[in-house]
């Protein structure tokens, strides 16, 4: 693939490691998962939805373009309050489809 002079590929036990990749949004109940870092992980690009295994080229591709929409995350408390952000933006979307499937869904979100 043109990706292997750009990136260095590698595989990590999700379960073995679950304490540390937690840090990075990584859960064993969600696996498998991506995580593309920076040297040192000064930064590092971790989304369930759009960086995923099934779309892991294209993901990648997007990364060296500069045209994705996966939020660079960092150790700052501004990265940390984008990723919330993400998160509730999520949610939401989420309450918001449960809550259109009948009343009694609407009722509970």
């Amino acid at each position: 693939s043109r990706l292997r002079s750009d990136f260095y590929f590698g595989m990590v036990d999700g379960v073995a490691w679950a304490d540390a990749l937690g840090d990075f949004n990584i859960h064993s109940s969600r696996l498998p998962r991506v995580l593309v870092a920076e040297p040192d992980f000064e930064a590092w690009y971790e989304d369930e939805s759009l960086l995923s295994v099934e779309r892991l080229e294209e993901g990648l591709g997007e990364i060296l373009a500069g045209t994705t929409e996966v939020l660079r995350q960092t150790r700052s408390a501004v990265s940390r309050l984008l990723f919330y952000q993400r998160e509730v933006l999520r949610w939401a979307s989420w309450f918001r489809w449960y809550a259109q499937q009948g009343p009694r869904e609407a009722g509970i979100a």
